[in-house]
């Protein structure tokens, strides 16, 4: 490298998720000399060691090289494209691969699309940064991370959030470390000014006769660690979708440290879009839709509805006691398994009055709603994207849960069966399939209803209403063409469909793609086997016949979250690969330039 103003080639990031186009510090169209103008006087050294040379403020980039001997050259977008068709593919099998030089790390590592797609070179005027401005934002993300731990966001969203933060204030190269409850941030600055006579930053010596040593310390790198545990959670998704808009803000817009602050303080203290009462009732048609979704009466769905409006009660006075998730599922499973065994039983009141409920599809219904389906999703996802320590944590939290409805079952069986009531055949609990119409209906409401539970506004519910169903009419097409013994395909199927369209909305519309697909995938969930395998396990002791019907419940609930990951892969690839030109033309200048094409 010489020591013209010429500016250095830039070359693209080595992400394999990140588009080419969101890049940063990429460059393939010359710069005016307004441009290329440095706005930062600091020396950097070059990669072969030769004497140090101005920097124009751009990143330097780490792969695939610098060096002009090694590096591949550019080319303009527009003026020469990569072939297409056979003619492309055969010459990208028989060319030569460059392997990885250096680790990627900071913001070349981004994966999660709906943050890194809109990520431009701002604020790179800006790249020496005060001590304490560097502590503001590191604590601002820290908090951003607490705040959309707490309110239910995936892991690989929360990762992805605190880099794209950090990049839009001009801290490129931080290191986020989560691990179940923990979150940790590591920033070190890069090397603002070095001496020419030396090619380590510890061995700076002052040049000229008479200037203090104080010159070389200030010189040294900034280094910071903070961390935070987060100890609660909940599920909030009108408080999370403001929160990912505010992000979109920051990454966008350019919003200033001090007024995202302000922002999220106003976010994490607002109240929550729907009233105690508008809770209750959506608990009630919740259950009471899942009841006949899966084949049970308009009694049984009364009762249903009834009973688990009163278990939201019951949870909502142990939380304020601050007590342990585990006993919320056991109290929750005991009170539906005593309401609906009695309710059943021929010496109940409603049997004496001549009202005949189904027991099986009230307890089952009750069993919908207290599986954790967004932790075990949750859990999925985290072991598919990088962060096993966390999904651990997550299935541990989740088998627990699992084991208090269990115990809570059980509990209830037991006392009923002290005087003599709560028989049950289990064989009759299968799943009875209503016509095509009245099964889109019920389950397309308890869909919306679940959305409301976890507090997702309005405008979301209508997108809710459409991935529903179009998930639920593609298993039954698929049910209708290859039969009821087809398998259980159809549920990984529509999971991949439903994870395909939350994906899709959430990058379009700066939401959380768990708002959609949560509440979306309740048609799937199997309450029944769940049910049966619990009462035959548990209550009638029989390991052979209900450890079987568990581990097919389980296999449907991880195979519905591997689905739901690989379908936001997909649409995350088609998003990169399709919507170029889009982008382009939202995008500033120094984004749109890219490389197209490598010699």
């Amino acid at each position: 490298m010489s020591n013209s103003s010429e500016l250095p080639q830039q070359y693209p990031s080595a992400s394999a998720f990140e588009p080419a186009e969101a890049a940063l510090g990429t460059s393939a169209l010359p710069l005016t000399p307004q441009d290329s103008e440095p706005s930062v006087n600091f020396l950097s050294l070059s990669d072969n060691g030769e004497a140090p040379v101005e920097s124009t403020g751009i990143l330097p980039p780490s792969y695939p090289s610098a060096s002009p001997e090694t590096a591949p050259a550019v080319q303009p977008v527009g003026v020469s494209r990569s072939p297409k068709g056979v003619r492309s593919s055969l010459k990208s099998l028989v060319k030569a691969d460059i392997a990885l030089k250096q680790p990627v790390r900071g913001v070349a590592r981004l994966s999660q699309k709906q943050f890194s797609a809109h990520i431009a070179e701002q604020n790179r005027d800006q790249r020496i940064r005060e001590k304490e401005e560097i502590h503001q934002i590191l604590n601002f993300a820290l908090r951003l991370a607490e705040a959309m731990f707490h309110c239910g966001a995936d892991t690989i969203d929360v990762d992805s959030a605190v880099v794209s933060v950090c990049s839009a204030y001009g801290l490129d190269d931080v290191e986020v470390d989560i691990t179940s409850q923990s979150v940790i941030i590591n920033y070190v600055s890069d090397v603002d000014v070095v001496n020419d006579k030396t090619r380590a930053i510890g061995l700076v010596t002052p040049d000229s006769p008479g200037e203090s040593d104080t010159a070389a310390i200030e010189n040294e790198r900034i280094a910071y660690t903070v961390m935070r545990v987060v100890r609660s959670w909940s599920e909030n998704y009108a408080e999370l979708e403001d929160i990912y808009r505010l992000i979109g803000n920051i990454t966008q817009r350019k919003l200033s440290c001090s007024r995202a602050q302000k922002r999220l303080n106003y976010l994490v203290k607002a109240r929550k879009p729907y009233s105690p009462l508008v809770m209750t009732l959506a608990h009630f048609m919740t259950a009471a839709s899942l009841t006949v979704g899966i084949g049970g009466s308009a009694p049984a769905a009364l009762i249903s509805g009834i009973t688990f409006s009163l278990v939201h009660q019951i949870n909502t006075l142990i939380d304020r006691m601050k007590v342990p998730e585990f006993f919320n599922m056991l109290v929750g499973s005991l009170l539906v398994t005593l309401m609906g065994l009695y309710l059943a039983d021929e010496q109940s009141v409603l049997a004496k009055i001549g009202v005949h409920v189904e027991a099986q599809f009230i307890v089952a219904a009750g069993m919908f709603m207290l599986l954790p389906t967004s932790r075990m999703i949750s859990t999925v996802q985290d072991a598919l994207t990088g962060f096993p320590l966390t999904a651990a944590g997550k299935f541990v939290s989740a088998g627990l849960s699992l084991l208090g409805i269990g115990i809570g079952l059980s509990s209830a069986v037991a006392l009923l069966q002290v005087f003599g009531l709560g028989t049950l055949q289990i064989q009759e609990a299968i799943f009875h399939p209503l016509n095509s119409f009245k099964n889109l209906i019920f389950m397309v409401l308890a869909s919306v209803s679940i959305g409301v539970i976890y507090y997702a506004r309005r405008q979301a519910l209508l997108w809710i209403v459409l991935i529903s169903t179009c998930g639920i009419c593609l298993t039954n097409v698929y049910v209708a063409v290859l039969g009821e013994g087809a398998g259980r395909a159809y549920a990984i199927l529509g999971a991949v469909v439903v994870g395909m369209m939350s994906t899709y909305l959430a990058f379009k519309l700066q939401a959380p793609a768990s708002m959609f697909y949560v509440p979306s995938l309740t048609f799937l969930l199997p309450g029944l086997s769940m049910f049966r395998g619990l009462y035959l396990f548990t209550v009638q002791g029989n390991q052979g016949a209900g450890l079987p019907s568990l581990l097919t419940a389980v296999t449907i609930i991880f195979g519905m979250a591997a689905g739901v990951v690989l379908g936001g892969f997909i649409m995350q690839y088609l998003l990169q690969k399709f919507m170029k030109s889009e982008m382009l033309e939202t995008m500033p200048l120094t984004t749109m330039m890219m490389a197209v094409k490598k010699h």
